[in-house]
């Protein structure tokens, strides 16, 4: 799958528009020419910014890139959400070609990466936390909406997420997943805490819960 930088992504159907970033191949190589060189700031920030990868799909892609044996897969995508209300989205590979490959993350991202700020609560979360609140919307959507929740430093992405444990589909689909998302946005918001006990969660958000913990 390939697509020109900043363009808009239509691999699959997402519950927000997206921009691509990195989704490289043969066609348009390694598409960094109008793209500043990234510092050693931005390649900080970029590996913190791509540490959970969603929307894993059953198969791996292969890079075009890789002349010799082992050719680098992925699997999944990173999304990168800006203050500018701008959502990005790359693939697993992306780490892999700028690593490997050279490639440059476009300016708009680059500089998004280096604003420190939390995220603001906007449209875009206010959706999220509707699709979780929704069980008649698409469960791909609200399993999106339980991965990217996270990215909000906030208590109402916390309330979110539990509505969302409650949830009996959405448990079985996505139990880890809740459980995951839960542990971020409480170690990223000081003070506050779930409205239940953690042992009244369900077995497999707190499997969730303790994964992420173990990662640290």
């Amino acid at each position: 799958m390939e697509h020109l930088d900043l363009s808009p992504y239509d691999y699959a159907d997402s519950p927000l528009p997206l921009l691509c970033v990195g989704w490289l191949g043969k066609q348009h190589g390694i598409q960094q020419w109008d793209h500043p060189a990234m510092s050693r700031k931005v390649l900080d920030a970029f590996e913190r910014a791509s540490r959970r990868a969603v929307s894993r799909t059953l198969g791996e892609h292969d890079c075009d890139f890789c002349t010799e044996e082992p050719v680098a897969t992925g699997n999944g995508e990173y999304r990168y959400y800006s203050h500018s209300g701008v959502t990005y989205t790359a693939p697993v590979l992306v780490k892999h070609y700028v690593r490997d490959h050279g490639y440059r993350l476009p300016s708009p991202l680059q500089e998004s990466l280096l604003d420190p700020r939390p995220l603001p609560w906007d449209a875009r979360a206010e959706r999220l936390a509707a699709l979780v609140a929704d069980p008649a919307e698409d469960i791909g959507a609200r399993c999106w909406a339980v991965a990217d929740l996270p990215h909000w430093q906030d208590r109402r992405a916390i309330d979110a997420l539990e509505l969302a444990a409650l949830d009996e589909e959405l448990v079985d689909l996505a139990g880890r997943d809740i459980g995951r998302s839960l542990s971020q946005v409480l170690i990223a918001v000081p003070g506050e805490r779930l409205s239940v006990p953690e042992s009244d969660l369900p077995f497999e958000v707190r499997a969730g819960i303790t994964a992420d913990r173990a990662v640290g």
